[in-house]
C-alpha cells in the first residue's frame, strides 16, 4: 500500500489537476498489477493540516515521526569532529582503562580525559573548563555529555574579574581527580611506557633527557616555587623545573623539580628511576651540556649506563684543549655542510671518544648572533660610560653593581673587558676574548662511553635532542602549559602530567597521520574536524541529534585513517553505537 499522486486533465478546462490516492499492488496470473483502493482528493483541494495528518499516522504506522518546520527548534552546535578522534586515540592507548584501575575510581579517567581534550583543543585551566564544555561536545564511557557547569552570577563575577567560573563544590571534584591522578602517577605512567613500547614495538635503547622552566602566577606551592634561571624569560616569577624522558620520541617519564635546582642536580634521581621503576639496564643516555660533570658520568658507569653528552666549549678544560689543537685534528665528512674530528680519551677499560663537530650553517647563525649580541652590549657599555662622565653614576660599587646586573644581558662578558677607576669608566673589545668566540662558532663537541655506535650515528643521536626541544615548545605553546596557577605541589604536578599526557596523545595523532601520507600537524587535523559537527533539535518534545553533513575531503580522509565512519544521528547514552561497527575493528596502529 502506498500514496500515489496522478496527475488527469480537466475534461472542462483542459487543465492538469494532481489527485492524491492510495494504492496498492497485487499479483494476478503471474503479473504484477496495481489498484486504486481509496480517493483523497484534488491536492490542491485538500487542507494542509488534513495532508500533515495523513503523512504522521502513514509515519507512525512505519515506526517513524513526522515534523514540520514550526515543530523544529535548533538547541546548539557543538564541535565534535575532533573529539571524536581523540577519543579514539585514548581508547586505542587505553589509557582511561590504566587511569581507571590503577586510581580505583571511574570519574577519574573520564575527568581527566577531558581535562586532556581542553588542553589539546582550548586550554583552560579547571575554572574555565566549563567554557570548553559550551563549545564541544564531549562524552563520558556511558555516552553522557558532559554539561558545562557555571556560577548563577557569573555574569556579576565576570565584571568584578573573578577568575573563578564554577560553584566551589562542583571544582572540587576536577580537583579531586587530578589528586587522584598524581597519587598514583608512577604506576600509570609506568602501565603507559608499557602500552605503547608493545604498540609501537619500541626498542629502548636509547633516551634522551633535557630539562626546562616553567613558571606561576602567584606565589605557587611553598615546596617548588622557587626563583632560578627562567627559560622563558620570566625572571619576575617564580617557576619549577621540568625534566623529560624521551625514547622514539614519546615521552616516558618526566619530573618535576624546584625552580632553583640546577640541571646537573636532576640527573641522578631520573637514571635511579629509570633502573628501579623502569628496570631500564641497557641503554645510552642522550644529554645536552647542562648535565655533564664528573659525579654524573661516574653515576652513570655505575648503574651501566652508557652515554652521549654535550661538553660547554667555555666552561671545560678538555674541550679548551682540543680547540687549542684543532689545527692538528684529522676532520673527516659528516654531510656537506658539516664536518667531525674525535679523540678517544682515557686508557684501559675506560675510553671516552671525545668528538668535536663543526657546521657552516651552524656558524653562520653564531656569527650573526654574535654580532647582533655585541653591538646591543657596546650601544648599553656606552650609555654607561655616559653616565658616568656626566656624574649622574659616580660610586664605583654602583658602577660594578650596575655592570654585574647586566654582565649577562647580551653576553657582554664573553666580549668586552673594562675598567672603573678613579670614578671613571672605559671599555674595549678584548682581542683574546673575541678570538675565542670566533674559534668557537659553529662547533660542539660530545663525549661518550658508546663503542657500537660510528661517530655519524653518535652525531646523528645527539641531533635527535631536538624531539624533546619540540616536545617543549608543543607543550608550552599549544598546550599551555603555562602559567600555572595551582599554589599547593600536588595539584601544580598533576596539572604538568595532564599536559605531558596530552603531548602523548597529540603525539600519536600526528605520527599515525604522517604515516598515512598526509603532510599535517596534529593540530591542523584538529581544525578540519571542527567543520563536524553535533546539532541538537528539539522536535515535538524529543532532543534529536545530528551530525553535520557538510564534512570536506580532509577530514574524511581522516576518519578513514583512523578506521571511522559517521552514522547520520544518534542518542545519548548509546554514542557507543555511534561509530559504525565494521570500521571499528581496524587497529589505529595497523
Amino acid at each position: 500500500m502506498y500514496l500515489k499522486i496522478t496527475r488527469v486533465k480537466d475534461k472542462k478546462t483542459n487543465v492538469k489537476r494532481e489527485y492524491l490516492r492510495i494504492a496498492e499492488t497485487y499479483r494476478e496470473k503471474g503479473k504484477w498489477k496495481q489498484r486504486i483502493i481509496a480517493h483523497l482528493g484534488r491536492v490542491d483541494l485538500i487542507p494542509k493540516e488534513q495532508l500533515l495528518n495523513i503523512s504522521r499516522k502513514l509515519a507512525k504506522i512505519a515506526g517513524e515521526e513526522v515534523y514540520t518546520e514550526s515543530d523544529l527548534e535548533a538547541k546548539s552546535s557543538l564541535y565534535f569532529g575532533p573529539i571524536l578522534i581523540l577519543r579514539k586515540i585514548w581508547d586505542d592507548l587505553r589509557l582511561g582503562e590504566i587511569i581507571r584501575e590503577e586510581c580505583k575510581i571511574k570519574e577519574v579517567a573520564e575527568r581527566i580525559f577531558v581535562i586532556v581534550c581542553s588542553r589539546l583543543l582550548q586550554p583552560e585551566s579547571e575554572h574555565g573548563l566549563s567554557y570548553f564544555l559550551k563549545e564541544y561536545y564531549v562524552w563520558d564511557d556511558r555516552g553522557r555529555r558532559w554539561e558545562p557547569e557555571f556560577k548563577e552570577d557569573l555574569a556579576e563575577r565576570s565584571k568584578k574579574g573573578d577568575r573563578v567560573k564554577v560553584e566551589w563544590r562542583k571544582l572540587q571534584r576536577w580537583y579531586r581527580a587530578l589528586d587522584k591522578l598524581i597519587e598514583n602517577k608512577e604506576r600509570i605512567e609506568l602501565r603507559i611506557y608499557e602500552r605503547v613500547k608493545d604498540l609501537f614495538s619500541l626498542k629502548v635503547d636509547i633516551v634522551f633527557y633535557d630539562i626546562t622552566s616553567t613558571y606561576f602566577e602567584g606565589k605557587g606551592p611553598k615546596e617548588l616555587a622557587k626563583f632560578g634561571y627562567s627559560r622563558d624569560g620570566k625572571k619576575d616569577k617564580l617557576q619549577i623545573l621540568l625534566g623529560i624522558v624521551m625514547a622514539n620520541g614519546f615521552p616516558i617519564a618526566h619530573h618535576v623539580f624546584a625552580g632553583n635546582t640546577a640541571d646537573k642536580e636532576t640527573l641522578e634521581f631520573v637514571v635511579k628511576d629509570l633502573k628501579e621503576r623502569f628496570e631500564i639496564n641497557n641503554i645510552i643516555l642522550v644529554a645536552d651540556k647542562g648535565i655533564n660533570t664528573v659525579e654524573n658520568t661516574k653515576k652513570l658507569e655505575e648503574l651501566g649506563y652508557k652515554y652521549i653528552l654535550g661538553v660547554s666549549l667555555r666552561n671545560s678544560k678538555e674541550a679548551k684543549g682540543i680547540l687549542e689543537r684543532i689545527k692538528e685534528l684529522k676532520w673527516e665528512e659528516y654531510d656537506k655542510t658539516t664536518r667531525y674530528a674525535f679523540v678517544e680519551v682515557g686508557e684501559g677499560g675506560k675510553i671516552e671518544r671525545w668528538i668535536l663537530v663543526d657546521s657552516l650553517e651552524r656558524k653562520g647563525y653564531e656569527r650573526r648572533l654574535r654580532e647582533a649580541w655585541m653591538e646591543r652590549g657596546a650601544r648599553e657599555l656606552q650609555e654607561l660610560k655616559e653616565r658616568v662622565k656626566s656624574g649622574k653614576l659616580k660610586d664605583e660599587r654602583k658602577i660594578a653593581y650596575y655592570l654585574g646586573s647586566r654582565a649577562r644581558k647580551n653576553h657582554i662578558k664573553r666580549y668586552f673587558d673594562w675598567e672603573i677607576r678613579g670614578g671613571g669608566f672605559r671599555f674595549w673589545v678584548s682581542e683574546e676574548k673575541l678570538e675565542f668566540e670566533e674559534r668557537c662558532e659553529g662547533k660542539y663537541l660530545l663525549r661518550t662511553t658508546e663503542e657500537g655506535l660510528t661517530v655519524k650515528e653518535i652525531i646523528r643521536e645527539y641531533k635527535n635532542l631536538w624531539e624533546i626541544e619540540s616536545c617543549f615548545r608543543e607543550i608550552k605553546d599549544v598546550i599551555k602549559i603555562r602559567p600555572i596557577y595551582h599554589q599547593r605541589e600536588e595539584r601544580a604536578k598533576a596539572h604538568i602530567f595532564t599536559c605531558v599526557l596530552a603531548y602523548l596523545v597529540e603525539e600519536v595523532l600526528e605520527r599515525r597521520v604522517r604515516s598515512s601520507g598526509m603532510k599535517m600537524t596534529a593540530q591542523d587535523v584538529l581544525e578540519f574536524l571542527k567543520g563536524i559537527k553535533v546539532v541538537e533539535i528539539e522536535a515535538g518534545g524529543k532532543r534529536i541529534k545530528l551530525i553535520s553533513q557538510e564534512i570536506d575531503r580532509v577530514a574524511r580522509e581522516v576518519l578513514g585513517i583512523f578506521g571511522l565512519k559517521i552514522q547520520r544521528s544518534f542518542e545519548e547514552g548509546k554514542i557507543s553505537n555511534f561509530i559504525d561497527k565494521e570500521y571499528v575493528q581496524r587497529s589505529l596502529f595497523d
